[in-house]
């Protein structure tokens, strides 16, 4: 094991960078053959070992001795894909706190749509559950809350994959019927959406792949505890003009969902 040198010596070592200290541990890193330093043996030449000048006896130090490495004990500075883990992990938490919520009300939904121009047309599908409490309920109506997860496809003249994710809170106005949800309802909603590319035709883009989802529709419900429901949506997807230009695209939604 060997013996650092004395403190003076120690201090013009390190100020002349030939030897540093460690932020691990307690580790000595061997000087760098390219430095020439002001001490040790021969001043002025580059050093390959350090001799104490005040304490000759000491022995000149020809490796490196380190204590037991403490880096497994030293934060590490935050990188973005750490974030990133970081913040998957969080909405793993998230979701895994509303599956009990979710688990007796999961439905799913077969969507096709239609658009207004460029003779789009989107499918896809809704992973949907609803909220365990209505918001607010009177003699004759209610109004209660969904939450929808859409995974679609999009077809253009020019584009044949443009994919689109997106998150909506659904409010829908629905008579009220007891426990069991049947008959007629209209509904409403503004989401986010990401698309896959922004541009959707050769001549039109949609500047942003963030977007807004504005939604209205109606449906119907029905069968063994509302088991089944079709609906018809209409949608305008936009970027609310965050960037120009923003075409905007309409399209008329037809879904048939079913609840497990």
């Amino acid at each position: 094991m060997w013996t650092p040198p004395c403190a003076p010596c120690w201090a013009t070592a390190r100020s002349a960078t030939c030897w540093r200290r460690a932020a691990i541990g307690e580790m000595y890193i061997r000087p760098q053959r390219h430095v020439h330093a002001p001490h040790g043996p021969a001043p002025g030449r580059p050093c390959g070992v350090f001799t104490c000048r005040c304490n000759p006896g000491l022995k000149p130090a020809t490796r490196v001795t380190r204590r037991p490495a403490m880096k497994h004990l030293l934060p590490t500075p935050p990188h973005s894909s750490t974030r990133l883990v970081q913040a998957l992990a969080a909405l793993a938490v998230a979701g895994a706190s509303l599956m009990p919520t979710m688990a007796h009300a999961l439905d799913l939904s077969f969507v096709y749509a239609k658009g207004n121009r460029h003779s789009i047309e989107k499918y896809g599908v809704i992973a949907g559950w609803q909220h365990p409490n209505l918001l607010w309920q009177g003699q004759a109506w209610q109004v209660q809350l969904r939450h929808e997860v859409e995974l679609a496809t999009w077809r253009t003249d020019t584009v044949p994959d443009l994919y689109e994710f997106g998150y909506s809170p659904v409010f829908r106005l629905q008579r009220n019927t007891g426990n069991v949800p049947s008959g007629f309802y209209v509904e409403g909603a503004i989401g986010v959406r990401l698309l896959s590319h922004t541009r959707i035709h050769t001549d039109t883009t949609m500047s942003t792949a963030f977007q807004f989802s504005d939604m209205i529709g109606t449906g119907y419900q029905w069968g063994d505890n509302g088991r089944h429901t079709v609906g018809l949506r209409y949608v305008h997807l936009s970027n609310a003009s965050i960037k120009k230009p923003n075409p905007g695209i309409n399209y008329t939604t037809l879904f048939y969902r079913y609840t497990f």
